[in-house]
């Protein structure tokens, strides 16, 4: 176990042989991470690096790693904003450059942080990054079965998310939806290798190779 700012995290065996800041990487993949405010974004980001994950509501985080992918490693640029308003001009700026993959987050308790996931932020990425790859992913879900959690909700009369109700919107939406929980760790990596996996397919794929061949 390991922890950040008081933040308990699981066991980075199952990471450490594919995240590293130490590897030669030949591709960049970027990668931005959007959500409401509090949906865990920036602490699944951070999930594959020991640093300070407690940003939640910073307005803009950015780092890379290097991650091992069919034998190449590649370098993924992540990017993060805050879901506040205030930085809609900020994201919309970011859209213009080039973007491997998006990551669609949500809290998977809560509710209204999903409808906004899919009604809002898959709809600003169509809007400014029409054709760019997306990804819906689920996290804290750890706190499914966290009893407080699980009171606090049924007391305000609502439901978590079920990975069968996030599933058929992203079937609707015509994207994958992975979920995880950054605390135990459980699903960061299936999370990551599906990221570079769309990013390296169409047009985005297509420009990496250029640039490798560029470098050869």
């Amino acid at each position: 176990m390991w922890r950040i700012d008081g933040m308990r995290f699981g066991s980075t065996d199952d990471l450490s042989s594919d995240f590293s800041t130490q590897k030669t990487c030949r591709e960049d993949i970027r990668c931005i991470a959007v959500g409401d405010a509090n949906s865990g974004k920036n602490q699944l980001l951070a999930a594959c690096e020991k640093i300070d994950s407690d940003k939640e509501q910073a307005v803009f985080l950015e780092y890379s790693t290097c991650k091992l992918y069919n034998d190449i490693n590649h370098k993924l640029v992540f990017k993060g904003f805050s879901g506040q308003e205030n930085t809609h001009n900020l994201r919309r700026m970011s859209y213009i450059e080039p973007t491997g993959v998006f990551l669609v987050c949500f809290s998977v308790v809560d509710r209204e942080q999903f409808e906004n996931a899919t009604d809002n932020w898959i709809g600003e990425i169509k809007s400014y990054a029409p054709g760019s790859p997306y990804l819906l992913i689920g996290t804290h879900t750890d706190l499914r079965k966290d009893p407080i959690y699980r009171q606090q909700l049924q007391l305000e009369s609502k439901k978590v998310v079920t990975k069968r109700e996030a599933r058929r919107k992203a079937f609707i939406h015509e994207c994958k939806y992975l979920e995880c929980s950054s605390t135990t760790l459980r699903g960061v990596k299936q999370v990551f290798n599906a990221a570079i996996s769309a990013a390296l397919q169409g047009d985005y794929a297509e420009a990496l190779r250029r640039r490798v061949c560029q470098m050869m």
